[in-house]
């Protein structure tokens, strides 16, 4: 498809490329037209006996009003093909981009989920949403590559290409004979594959064999299952549903969220209908010969008509020939336009709208990051930024040496573990738990308990190399950036006695009096890991805050963050405001 500035005069009209006027054929004829002209120009001067004589103009308007209405409209129908097909071929890319970039999205999302409360089958899971992810790129990638093929060797292609390689009564068939005749122009032949490796770009150049890059080729079975196959697009968008369906269970995104990927793939298909009905349906015969013949015949008259009505030797030739060029060049156009999806210099170029989408892939697909193949490990980055910004501050300790990491968690973070199930979880006080009715031997907060329960959690201490939570650093560590309101403590009851439980691996310490606090923690019997836990000294209960106070700090916190995002939200609605007024005035 040409592409051009229509203010330049000159260069539009000098074009040679995808000119339907300054083509050989089209000039050959325009000129016989003209020099058939000028010899009947001579005759009538001469008053030759074989000088054309047409006593009234009025059949030759009949026969141009009708080939004059018949051109301009399968122009205007074959204007219509054309930008049918190229909104369908946008609709089809856009709607498969929408797909695979919410697909990517929400397993991006599931795999930081994923990464940041960790677990046993963390790593299993991850593993499993990355290998889908591969898989899916190659399925995307490939999705494309067939769809362009099939619309670039649709039945109208099929049928231009046989004029070139078959015989004379071959080059006008049934549509079924394409379909279970010979394969004569090799269009049930699998295309060729490449693989998209660094620099390597999509080759634009059309030719009847092209090339697809692919982000990864297809495995032998599947490449035996699309040489078998007599839709290979809807094969390919099988196994695209079929994996996505397989991601659904481990992406951690709502169903009905989830089902906007299968309408937008669906989407995409019906697009994807909408071209193949413009690429496999010609324009009708029937018209196409009548409009023909009647081109011909108006031709023929053409010399004849200009020569009786002009009388001049130097302007009826020229009047001829832009007669004629003017008429056969309106439907020379139409015949450009009524098949887009061709390999002409004004068609649709279907390759490069497969080098967009692997654009696209190439840009939304996440990258390589060694850190999502590690869910323990793959908060290390991201707190080292979000632990000055976010109202929850994680600490991640990681020591290959010792065993998997573990992750502090403060303020209103649930205590979720990050690490394996060696770490070491120390209640919150005793008279916490009996305020919120908890039992006594509770050894994790349930989900279920209400945010302000959670936050009164004690942090999960680090098992790797025996490290003991910093001194100074606490539930309330984090709070330091905004002023809290002071509080008056509510008197608390003395903390009863509990001895430390056990089981299942985890060792979970009551909140003791400083005194016992070393005694409970030697006989803490250590995790599966085998690294030392040590449990941190506690405070005193009467040192300890009061549960309206800790409520109150941290709903002054919450309130604060507020303000602040609803302070950005004001600036970047203002930035907008400018932004869309002063593109008004350009």
């Amino acid at each position: 498809m040409l592409l051009y500035n229509n203010r330049s005069f000159w260069r539009v009209v000098l074009q040679q490329q995808g000119s339907v006027v300054i083509r050989w054929d089209s000039l050959i004829a325009g000129l016989v037209v003209a020099a058939v002209t000028a010899l009947l120009q001579v005759l009538a001067l001469e008053n030759s006996r074989w000088a054309p004589q047409l006593p009234h103009h009025f059949g030759m308007h009949a026969i141009g009003v009708v080939v004059a209405f018949a051109v301009v409209f399968r122009t205007n129908l074959g204007w219509q093909r054309y930008w049918e097909a190229m909104t369908q071929l946008h609709f089809m890319y856009s709607k498969w981009a929408d797909a695979y970039t919410q697909l990517i999205a929400f397993v991006q999302v599931t795999l930081d989920q994923t990464a940041a409360k960790g677990g046993d089958g963390a790593s299993a899971k991850i593993e499993r949403v990355r290998k889908g992810i591969t898989n899916i790129d190659k399925y995307f990638s490939m999705l494309s590559a067939l769809a362009a093929e099939r619309l670039a060797h649709g039945d109208t292609q099929q049928i231009e290409r046989r004029t070139s390689v078959t015989q004379w009564k071959d080059q006008i068939i049934l549509s079924r004979q394409l379909r279970f005749g010979p394969d004569i122009t090799g269009v049930r032949k699998l295309p060729k594959f490449q693989s998209r490796v660094m620099g390597r770009e999509q080759s634009l150049d059309y030719g009847w064999e092209s090339e697809y890059l692919v982000t990864s080729l297809p495995t032998p079975s599947e490449r035996s299952s699309l040489e078998a196959s007599s839709d290979r697009v809807n094969v390919v968008m099988y196994w695209i549903v079929r994996e996505m369906a397989a991601l659904s269970k481990d992406i951690d995104i709502a169903p009905p969220i989830q089902s906007r990927m299968y309408q937008e793939c669906s989407n995409g298909m019906l697009g994807l209908s909408n071209c193949l009905k413009i690429a496999d349906v010609p324009f009708p015969f029937p018209y196409a010969q009548l409009l023909t013949l009647l081109l011909a015949v108006y031709a023929c008259f053409i010399p004849v008509y200009i020569t009786v009505f002009t009388g001049s030797l130097v302007a009826s030739p020229i009047i001829a020939f832009l007669l004629f060029e003017g008429i056969w060049g309106v439907n020379e156009v139409a015949k450009e336009l009524e098949n887009p999806f061709g390999a002409d210099m004004n068609d649709i170029c279907l390759l490069d709208f497969h080098a967009r989408f692997l654009d696209i892939i190439e840009d939304v697909s996440p990258n390589d990051d060694d850190s999502l193949d590690d869910p323990q490990c793959n908060l290390k980055k991201a707190n080292d930024k979000e632990v000055k910004d976010s109202s929850a501050a994680s600490n991640v300790t990681c020591d290959a040496s010792r065993g998997p990491c573990a992750a502090v968690t403060l303020g209103m973070r649930s205590l979720d573990k990050a690490c394996a199930p060696s770490d070491v979880l120390v209640d919150f006080p005793a008279a916490s738990r009996a305020a919120e009715g908890s039992s006594a031997n509770s050894r994790r907060q349930p989900r279920s308990a209400a945010p302000w329960s959670r936050s009164l959690a004690s942090a999960v201490l680090p098992c790797c190399g025996g490290g003991m939570l910093p001194s100074g650093e606490g539930p309330q560590s984090w709070q330091e950036e905004l002023p809290s309101p002071q509080l008056p403590q509510p008197p608390l009851p003395p903390p009863p006695a509990q001895p430390p439980l056990t089981g299942g691996g985890h060792t979970s310490a009551t909140a003791t009096p400083a005194a016992e606090a070393p005694a409970a923690a030697a006989s803490a019997p250590p995790g599966p890991s085998g690294c030392d836990a040590k449990v941190e000294e506690r405070r005193p209960v009467s040192a300890a805050p009061g549960i309206s106070q800790v409520i109150d700090d941290n709903l002054a916190l919450i309130n604060a963050r507020m303000e602040q995002h609803l302070l950005h939200m004001s600036k970047n609605l203002e930035l907008l405001s400018s932004m869309a007024v002063s593109w008004k005035k350009d």
